[in-house]
């Protein structure tokens, strides 16, 4: 794929995930699933020149930890139905990995994200490095500022502006608001990122277009979404989506580069 094609397959790419969490709205009578939590990459990679200079510290706020009605931290429990977006209220900044396999192809996007108040809002700062199997392209926003660099050349204005960064994250949240609590169940315990987490389960293996099945792991300490992944039904663009949160208000800075 020419890095000319990017814009398009990210675009597409992300078109995709939303339309794989769709089928998650319809709570009918879905059947939970356990799955494999294993399939999403935790932590980052580290990016061209700039830094994004990391601490360790926890989530803000006093957030309700996430709890499995009728199932504690186990399973059977039934999501609470606010609690897929309740924790990006107390996010100020993460790291993202993301993929995106649809057809043959496959998009990466690892990087820092910081908001200028909560994840509920753009970020105003970012660090990522999209891949799409034939270039690796960094890109850096700091405030209206936003700069790209294809295969590690230098960095020069951003012919996308700030849309690649803004369009991931944005991404993760309308994927949160999409999925319906209330249809997914507790299928257990589970660590992303060393984080332990409730894993909850929609699945509907019967359907013929859309998802066919959802999986969300809301973290135990904070109530906030560490991982995000939908599968799409089979077909020619038989897609799976996957998000992976981690270091949440641990990223204290992302520079420009000299």
């Amino acid at each position: 794929m020419s890095y000319s094609s990017k814009p398009g397959f990210v675009a597409l790419a992300l078109m995709t995930m939303v339309a794989l969490l769709l089928a998650a709205c319809d709570s009918g009578n879905p059947t939970t699933t356990p799955t494999s939590g294993g399939s999403g990459s935790s932590g980052g990679t580290s990016v061209g020149n700039p830094t994004a200079t990391t601490d360790n510290s926890t989530s803000a706020g006093n957030p309700t930890p996430a709890t499995a009605s009728g199932g504690g931290s186990g399973s059977g429990g039934v999501l609470p139905s606010d609690s897929f977006v309740a924790g990006l209220a107390t996010i100020k900044s993460y790291h993202m990995a993301y993929t995106a396999t649809i057809g043959t192809n496959t998009n990466k996007v690892n990087g820092d994200f910081i908001f200028s108040d909560n994840a509920n809002n753009a970020p105003a700062k970012a660090n990522i490095t999209i891949d799409d199997g034939s270039v690796k392209v960094n890109y850096i926003v700091i405030g209206s500022t936003a700069l790209e660099s294809k295969g590690g050349g230098p960095y020069q204005p951003s012919s996308m502006g700030k849309l690649d960064t803004d369009d991931y994250a944005s991404a993760f949240k309308l994927g949160l608001q999409m999925l319906t609590p209330g249809a997914m169940k507790a299928v257990g315990s589970e660590a992303i990122a060393g984080v332990d987490c409730i894993h909850y389960s929609y699945s509907n293996p019967s359907a013929k277009v859309g998802n066919t099945q959802d999986d969300v792991w809301v973290a135990k300490s904070d109530n906030t979404v560490r991982k995000l992944k939908g599968v799409n039904a089979p077909g020619p663009y038989a897609s799976t989506t996957i998000f992976t949160i981690s270091n949440v208000n641990g990223v204290s800075d992302i520079t420009a580069p000299k």
